[in-house]
Order: C-alpha cells, then structure tokens, then sequence
C-alpha cells in the first residue's frame, strides 16, 4: 500500500524512495515517459529506485547544499539513485558554472543500444563503453539540471554541493507559485 500523498495534488509514483510523490500534471507525467524511455533506450530500469523525491512542505536540512526553498517540496523534482554502477558522470563547465552530464552504460553492451564512446569522468578515470545520454534524454522531457553549488568538492563534507543527480521540471513556476498550487 503506498504512503499517504502530501497533498491532493501529487501523484504516487512506483519508485523506491522515501516519499514517491510529483505534483500533479507534468511533473508526474514526464518522470513517468522519461523511466519508460530510459527503459527502453538504456536496456534497464534506471529510475525504479531514487535517492529523493518529494519533501514535507515543511523540510529543512543543514547539510551543505540543500536548498532552504526546495524544489523537492514542490513536487517537482528527483534526485537519482546515484549509487547505481551504471551512471558514468562528467564534469562540464560553461559560463562561469559548473554542471554535470549523466551518461548510463547501457544494459547490455552488446552493441543494440547507446553509443560506443570514451569519456573522462569527473574523478578523472577514462571510461569505454556503449552510453546513453541521461542528461539529454531528461531535457528532451523538460527535465533540466541544476548548476553545482560554489565551494563542491569531489568527496567530503562539501560533496552534496555537486547536484549532478538533481533534476527538475517546474514549467516556469517559482516556488511560491508551485507551493501554493499544492497547498493552497
């Protein structure tokens, strides 16, 4: 049986994570057409287990990185099981911001999905593989990355700075306009 929704406007979503909620209409629709591509075009199920999803409207955290206004308690976000070996992460820089591409080693490597390509992760190892563009795939749905904090750092406290597993699709709406549509 799954948990009771945050508000009437979100939907549940057949996802291990804490709360497996989007709001309702787009976010909730996309996330489900970008598992079902990735499914099909990465050869596994990449997005069944999450590592976020939904947050309490009232959530607060004072761990480097996490947003006093998440977009997590709009319903209008995930972060991706960023433990999943199938994740190759690369590090891109462009005006003055870091981001993060995802690429997925595709399930199997027999040459039927993805792309044969060699790229230097973010840690600095060289990686050969037949991949499939996650972060491409997400945008293609609405889905967008986020810039990594200032002050990320590779490994330690700063870490969660990094935010490369974070994607959102708020359809233009600011917090406050997404708070209140759930909430009002």
């Amino acid at each position: 049986m799954p948990p009771k929704p945050p508000s009437p406007k979100t939907e549940f979503m057949d996802v291990e994570v804490g709360m497996p909620f989007l709001r309702t209409g787009v976010p909730a629709d996309q996330f489900r057409a970008l598992r079902q591509k990735v499914n099909a075009e990465a050869g596994f199920d990449f997005l069944s287990k999450c590592a976020d999803m939904m947050r309490s409207k009232n959530f607060r955290s004072s761990k480097p990185g996490v947003a006093v206004k998440s977009r997590h308690q709009c319903g209008d976000a995930f972060d991706y099981n960023i433990e999943s070996p199938a994740t190759v992460v690369v590090r891109e820089d462009a005006g003055g911001h870091t981001q993060f591409r995802t690429y997925l080693k595709c399930a199997p490597q027999d040459g039927n999905l993805g792309v044969l390509k060699t790229v230097t992760d973010y840690r600095g190892k060289k990686v050969k593989a037949r991949l499939y563009d996650f972060t491409e795939a997400a945008g293609s749905l609405g889905w967008h990355r986020i810039p990594a904090h200032k002050g990320w750092t590779k490994t330690g406290k700063n870490f969660s700075k990094m935010e490369y597993w974070h994607y959102q699709n708020t359809e233009g709406k600011s917090w406050e306009e997404a708070m209140k549509f759930l909430y009002s």
